[in-house]
């Protein structure tokens, strides 16, 4: 209840948080301890804390692990060795989910998608029907497909997300997964589909008095109106999303609030601000790896307008570098062409084309996108 009503991070939920983990060691029950973990792995995460969120995730799968062993179990007795791992299957597939999650706001993309695929096999094994598409598992899925460049799978998982949580009699199962697609198509640069759906979590939350939530909608929703022309009424409803999500404790995406914020500024022709908002970007938490060479493209993008040129270019450069870590090849391209925009007007086109050709070649899928479609067009310019 305190996480809908208060917020991932807010102190009465921490205490509540860990007095039940403490209940639980108590307790002598591992099945009870790995559940009142998770909630402390919530708050954490929740806090954009991901260094300790990635300590309690590795935690949980000891727990799983020594759950699946009987070791620990006062009932195992009764078991035999297939029937116990059958029987805890479900929270080993749990604890990859969280470590998946956790590991994407590392920016470790690839550790994100082995968990995510570990987690949905021990699920399938388990043969728990109802939990085989877990939304919020599945978005994160799709962002950790789309930033390593596989659209396809991507598009196909957030598709799935959205469709499962239809289905859930979970609250907060319901405008989770919208929510995450709203941001998803915001990454795809589609404002219309991004509009709608954040339109449908901000409804949804203030209905039902999530006041938390329904500011991430409307950060997703004021980005969109930013892109589909409104950008002063987007601005200022990012800004009323922000603080609401700041209200509620929350810091697991500040360096991604303030980016789109900067974006959006930018539109609205608030040049001055956008620079200010996008230093606070890159400051805000050096943890939240994820976000972080998005933020440094676009301050390359500001000061590039401003005429700053030698440090566009260096932003530009970390950003590239920043992707390359994450094997996160679509914000890898992303920065590459900003970068190569930069050198076609410095006169080192031939640098341009080279470094542009090499991204742009590696991606099989998502030519309809539209970063693949500003690639192929500056490679075209920089052909003739």
């Amino acid at each position: 209840m305190l996480h809908n009503t208060r917020g991932y991070g807010a102190p009465e939920r921490a205490r509540v948080a860990t007095r039940a983990r403490q209940l639980a060691e108590e307790s002598g029950d591992l099945n009870r301890l790995f559940q009142q973990t998770f909630g402390l792995w919530q708050v954490a995460l929740g806090h954009g804390d991901f260094n300790s969120s990635d300590a309690i995730a590795d935690q949980m799968l000891d727990f799983a692990k020594l759950q699946e062993s009987g070791l620990y179990d006062p009932d195992a007795s009764s078991d035999n060795p297939v029937s116990r791992a059958l029987k805890y299957r479900g929270s080993l597939a749990a604890a990859h989910q969280v470590k998946h999650v956790t590991c994407y706001w590392r920016g470790d993309l690839p550790g994100s998608e082995e968990n995510f695929l570990r987690g949905c096999e021990l699920m399938q094994a388990a043969g728990v029907e109802q939990l085989k598409v877990n939304p919020a598992a599945f978005a994160y899925a799709s962002w950790t497909a789309w930033k390593m460049g596989h659209i396809g799978l991507a598009r196909k998982r957030i598709a799935e997300a959205v469709s499962a949580a239809d289905d859930q009699p979970e609250l907060e199962q319901k405008f989770v997964a919208p929510m995450m697609a709203a941001n998803f198509y915001t990454g795809l640069v589609e404002p219309e589909e991004r509009r709608k759906l954040a339109q449908k979590v901000v409804e949804l939350c203030d209905k039902s008095g999530i006041p938390g939530q329904a500011g991430e909608g409307r950060i997703a929703l004021g980005r969109a109106l930013a892109e589909l022309g409104r950008a002063a009424d987007g601005v200022e409803l990012i800004r009323v999303g922000i603080v609401a999500s700041e209200q509620s404790e929350s810091h697991l995406a500040d360096t991604y609030h303030y980016t789109v914020l900067a974006e959006a500024q930018a539109l609205a022709g608030a040049m001055d601000d956008a620079l200010a908002t996008v230093e606070k970007a890159v400051e805000v938490n050096p943890q939240e790896l994820t976000n972080r060479s998005e933020a440094f493209r676009v301050r390359g993008e500001l000061r590039l307008r401003k005429g700053m040129s030698e440090l566009a270019e260096a932003d530009f450069r970390e950003a590239i570098t920043l992707s390359q870590k994450m094997s996160a090849k679509m914000l890898e391209l992303r920065a590459t062409t900003s970068l190569a925009r930069q050198l076609r007007d410095t006169n080192r086109r031939d640098e341009a084309d080279a470094m542009l050709a090499e991204i742009y070649n590696w991606f099989t899928e998502g030519f309809d996108t539209a970063d693949l479609k500003d690639a192929k067009a500056l490679l075209d310019e920089l052909a003739t």
